[in-house]
């Protein structure tokens, strides 16, 4: 699933957009609910928050049948996960 959207200078989401999804609606729109819910810390220009547009967000998702494959540290796939992307990408955006 790759996702494009942007930051306000409140550091909340707007202008999400799925870009490219072969994700069931439902988790689709489990995961853009969450991206909406996190808070970011905005990009800063001359000391001023600004609004940054265009942001991209990539998520692969397996089925259980390929979770053995692309687990790491066999932590199972859940809710949490996601949060955690969600978490490490508001991290690389600050």
């Amino acid at each position: 699933m790759d996702l494009d959207y942007s930051v306000d200078p409140a550091g909340k989401v707007t202008e999400l957009n799925a870009v490219d999804s072969n994700t069931p609606n439902r988790l689709e729109k489990y995961i853009k609910n969450r991206l909406i819910a996190t808070r970011f810390k905005p990009r800063l220009e001359d000391g001023k928050p600004v609004f940054t547009e265009h942001l991209k967000m990539h998520q692969t998702l397996a089925s259980n049948s390929d979770s053995n494959k692309y687990q790491r540290d066999k932590l199972p796939y859940s809710k949490s996960a996601v949060l955690e992307g969600c978490y490490q990408l508001a991290a690389l955006q600050s």
